[in-house]
């Protein structure tokens, strides 16, 4: 693998690129956040270890700008983190990154995330480049999303640990099967699927739940991670048009974000978010708990029509939900 290694520790820095290429790595060095993106930007890196301290740009922001770059395939991160330190791990995972490892670090226990890393990478790709299951998006079908949910709870509920669902939702989408045809909709579908998983990480999985709807599985992330998530997919999905037969179109999704402790109730949040959000307008995303009675906040938006026609696009969205 390429690996970009961005530590302002010189030391630190050249034991990591030392170990790195002992265990066969092809590794570029770096010593500050805004290093990392300028290279990043300009490499095709697998991989990124990043301390969690950096000049400019510190490791959960490098995280959150990796993840909102579009025009690349998924890397890997890995926060560097001191072995004393406490409520880290929320904070990163929030911001995208896979996996920590504290300094001074182990060379077994690199050598190990490296191997989980190479694993799921190839998974990624995988998932990426064949249609698992459902072929016009190539993702998981809904009976298989939802078995991989309840596996998720019970692990989530064994080890005491968070989990929160998006339920994603490609706003406008029955105009543009009316518009440009069911082939320009299977297009926008894909491609609404591929910037999703560029901006999760490589354990998070993604299936169809409805016609114009994904879910994501999100482990390890509280209601407040999950948001950052969502705020990540949404940014994606919109940051450049799709490329269609019929030209390029302006494409959009609505999120509903949802933590709970059991499938029904999963689903039952996430999809009254969901409501909640597209009761606001296209291009939203919302938590359960800031649904109507539950207070403000939460809730994030940049309006943006496929149609001049709102009336339309509030008709559709009473018939088809």
């Amino acid at each position: 693998m390429k690996i970009l290694i961005a530590d302002s520790d010189h030391v630190s820095r050249a034991c990591l690129s030392l170990a790195l290429t002992r265990l066969g790595q092809q590794v570029e060095e770096v010593e500050d956040g805004q290093k990392a993106w300028e290279a990043y930007r300009k490499g095709r890196h697998q991989m990124i270890i990043c301390d969690w301290v950096m000049p400019g740009i510190d490791g959960p922001s490098l995280c959150r700008l990796v993840r909102g770059e579009p025009t690349k395939g998924y890397c890997y991160i890995i926060l560097l983190i001191a072995k004393t330190a406490k409520g880290y791990y929320e904070e990163g995972l929030g911001a995208g990154a896979d996996d920590f490892l504290t300094k001074p670090f182990d060379e077994d226990q690199l050598a190990t995330r490296l191997h989980a890393a190479q694993r799921l990478l190839a998974l990624q790709e995988e998932r990426r480049s064949v249609s698992l299951h459902d072929s016009p998006a190539g993702l998981w079908d809904r009976g298989a999303i939802l078995e991989h949910l309840d596996r998720e709870i019970d692990r989530a509920r064994r080890a005491k640990a968070p989990i929160a669902v998006l339920l994603v939702e490609v706003d406008r989408f029955k105009w543009v099967n009316e518009r440009h045809g069911q082939a320009v909709g299977n297009i926008v579908l894909r491609e609404v699927a591929v910037r999703t998983q560029l901006a999760v990480r490589s354990y998070d999985l993604i299936g169809r739940y409805g016609p114009k709807e994904f879910l994501v599985v999100l482990p390890g992330c509280n209601e407040a991670n999950a948001f950052s998530v969502a705020e990540r997919v949404r940014g994606m999905v919109r940051s450049t048009p799709v490329k269609t037969p019929a030209g390029p179109l302006h494409v959009t999704v609505s999120l509903g974000v949802a933590a709970c402790r059991d499938r029904e109730s999963f689903l039952k949040a996430a999809e009254a978010a969901l409501t909640e959000a597209k009761r606001l307008g296209v291009d939203h995303a919302c938590t359960a708990s800031n649904c109507p009675g539950a207070g403000g906040g939460g809730v994030s938006s940049e309006f943006v029509e496929l149609s001049d026609d709102a009336e339309d696009r509030r008709e559709d969205g009473a018939k088809e939900r």
